[in-house]
């Protein structure tokens, strides 16, 4: 392999997605290192690896469903990044960029492939002093939005999440941010040296939802019995009448495209917010 190469990160999965973009890429002379065929026989695969990370100009990944649920995948980048190389993305599936990615530049292959090539042969170019922080695996305020951005609607659903965090903010002791693969921040109160989670906004892939998880609000006095669990949540159930639970449902969880549906309904939420925190500090 002649130096610089780009080593092509990948799942096994989309093999033929990787062999289609590798040919492309090596017909217009992108020396691409991919191992499918840059391993020789009885070498030390990991140790391989590695090297291969630690001696390429950049990477380039190719990110799908496959590749989001890879772990190899998911090593190979980290790396790269703490290594502060150059990650380039070549994106499929219309998916979502796990966090560690959001801020490099991606193509969009899910629709014109010789378009993408295009653009991803124009990216290569990039000057060498490019920003190649790598950001953390778990979630903070400024990637858990951005995360959000990415999707369907994104720009809306940002905004409306930036609004529950607002109010996470000044009703909870604490606003906690987790979830590697499925971002995460949870309005978290202390009383009487209970944890208690007053709500949660997650970032699912499909479909990103306000959730409550009743066996944590339990903890508190107000919703100790089973009558008052129940209440609760025919009030959750309010916000959006379309939207139902069956009795034993721990964890309800209100959609966030649903929620903007209008401003009245955020404002029904945010209510039931209120008083959700209102009635644990009794």
């Amino acid at each position: 392999m002649p130096s610089p190469y780009y080593f092509f990160s990948y799942a096994h999965r989309d093999k033929d997605r990787m062999r289609a973009l590798v040919d492309a890429l090596r017909e217009h002379d992108v020396a691409v290192w991919v191992d499918e065929d840059g391993l020789k026989g009885g070498a030390r695969w990991l140790h391989e690896l590695e090297k291969k990370i630690r001696g390429c100009q950049a990477m380039i990944v190719l990110m799908s469903a496959a590749a989001r649920e890879s772990e190899w995948v998911e090593r190979e980048t980290l790396l790269a990044l703490e290594l502060r190389k150059l990650v380039f993305v070549a994106r499929y599936d219309h998916i979502p960029l796990p966090l560690h990615l959001i801020n490099r530049q991606f193509i969009p292959f899910e629709d014109e492939f010789e378009t993408a090539v295009a653009q991803m042969l124009a990216a290569l170019q990039l000057p060498e002093d490019e920003d190649t922080t790598a950001l953390p695996l778990r979630p903070t305020e400024d990637t858990f939005f951005a995360y959000l951005a990415q999707m369907p609607q994104g720009e809306k659903l940002s905004l409306v999440a930036r609004e529950l965090y607002h109010e996470a903010s000044r009703v909870a002791h604490d606003v906690v941010f987790s979830g590697k693969h499925t971002p995460s921040f949870q309005a978290r109160l202390k009383v009487a040296d209970q944890d208690i989670t007053l709500f949660a906004v997650t970032a699912y892939l499909r479909n990103p939802a306000v959730v409550f998880n009743l066996d944590s609000l339990a903890k508190a006095p107000a919703y100790h019995d089973e009558k008052a669990q129940s209440a609760l949540l025919s009030r959750i159930e309010e916000v959006l009448p379309e939207v139902t639970f069956s009795s034993g449902r721990r964890r309800p969880a209100l959609p966030l495209r649903d929620v903007l549906q209008s401003a009245e309904t955020l404002e029904a939420l945010l209510a039931l917010i209120s008083d959700i925190h209102q009635a644990v500090l009794r």
